[in-house]
């Protein structure tokens, strides 16, 4: 997947099962909107995290951390960690305060990059 902004890429085997999981517990016609961070490569390893926002009651959006690793050199090749959870849920702002968040502890200095539901769950 390629972000429509600036072509940074968000596809690969370990952005594939990040999808696939999180669709194994959250319907993908429920989700409103995906953030993805740029993967890192270090050590042999891909990490990826993806934030996830989800229409709640009220007007709220439910907001899920989604990350994975993906071993991508050496014996262990392919094998790899997905993790979902839950982080909140509050008003549209709350989003963008999980995504500073994220960004910081992560040490990322680009910003997430949008992704459309509907392109990342489409075929």
């Amino acid at each position: 997947m390629e972000s429509i902004d600036d072509g940074t890429l968000v596809t690969g085997p370990g952005w594939q099962r990040l999808a696939a999981a999180l669709a194994e517990r959250i319907a993908p016609e429920t989700i409103t909107a995906i953030y993805a961070f740029r993967p890192i490569r270090r050590s042999g390893r891909e990490w990826g995290t993806a934030v996830v926002t989800m229409e709640s009651a009220g007007g709220r959006r439910s907001i899920v951390q989604a990350r994975y690793w993906l071993q991508v050199r050496g014996r262990d090749r392919g094998r790899s960690q997905v993790e979902v959870s839950v982080v909140g849920e509050g008003p549209e702002r709350s989003v963008h305060e999980v995504i500073a968040g994220v960004q910081a502890r992560s040490g990322e200095s680009d910003p997430p990059v949008p992704v459309d539901p509907r392109w990342w769950y489409a075929g």
